[in-house]
């Protein structure tokens, strides 16, 4: 057995970012490194510049080939960015209604649940960057008290920080016209910050992030050598 203490010196980063539309999601994505796009949206004009490499998803199907590509397939990309997981969470809900002929049943929605969890736990399992872009709702959550969460179905819209890293909620400050980034746990909206590095200002670099996280760590390593044989040998 090999002891060692946590190093972010390979580390990658898991997150959301969500806001309405035109708060600078998919330009702020586009600094991460070698990143290639999962396009649902079909809006990459904002970052044409960057010439992007990206496949078009119509379908879960589409989702799950980008998946085995990236898992199973030699490449050079150091992130993934899903633009977005509200429009792929309408894909499955559609296919759904489409497969059944008939509109969305309580069991439904479990499976709607279900599949987009699925697609969480894929993700985030990669030996990659990757960064889910969706848009806002409004909710009302069990004291009645109005929050601001990222447009998804059912339990999905809360279930998905505990997936990530970071949750970032992105807003224009109506005082100043300018962007806000909320990090910090927040009573109305659903935000987090595990890397504790990012400082909030309204010009951010995901790889100069990326960096922070992890410079300055050396990782060190103990070997444990049993005199016996391990303790589930004996039962």
């Amino acid at each position: 057995m090999l002891i060692k203490t946590y190093s972010p010196k390979d580390q990658t980063i898991k997150c959301l970012i969500y806001g309405s539309s035109w708060t600078w999601k998919t330009t702020f994505w586009a600094s991460a490194p070698k990143p290639i796009f999962a396009s649902s949206e079909k809006w990459l004009m904002s970052i044409r510049k960057f010439a992007p490499a990206y496949t078009e998803i119509n379908s879960l199907w589409d989702l799950k080939e980008l998946l085995v590509y990236l898992r199973d397939q030699k490449h050079d990309y150091q992130t993934v960015v899903i633009d977005s997981i509200t429009e792929i969470n309408d894909i499955i809900k559609s296919a759904i209604e489409t497969k059944s002929w008939r509109s969305m049943q309580l069991q439904d929605w479990g499976t709607l649940s279900k599949e987009i969890k699925m697609i969480l736990r894929w993700f985030r399992d990669l030996p990659m960057n990757v960064i889910f872009i969706a848009q806002e709702m409004n909710d009302m959550d069990e004291w009645k008290i109005s929050k601001v969460l990222p447009s998804l179905n059912w339990k999905s819209a809360t279930d998905i920080a505990y997936y990530m890293d970071v949750v970032w909620y992105v807003y224009i400050d109506k005082a100043t016209g300018k962007r806000k980034i909320n990090t910090s746990p927040h009573t109305f909206y659903l935000s987090k910050d595990r890397t504790n590095v990012i400082d909030g200002g309204e010009e951010q670099d995901f790889t100069d992030w990326v960096n922070k996280v992890r410079e300055d760590i050396v990782i060190s390593e103990e070997k444990v050598v049993y005199e016996k044989k391990p303790m589930w040998e004996e039962f």
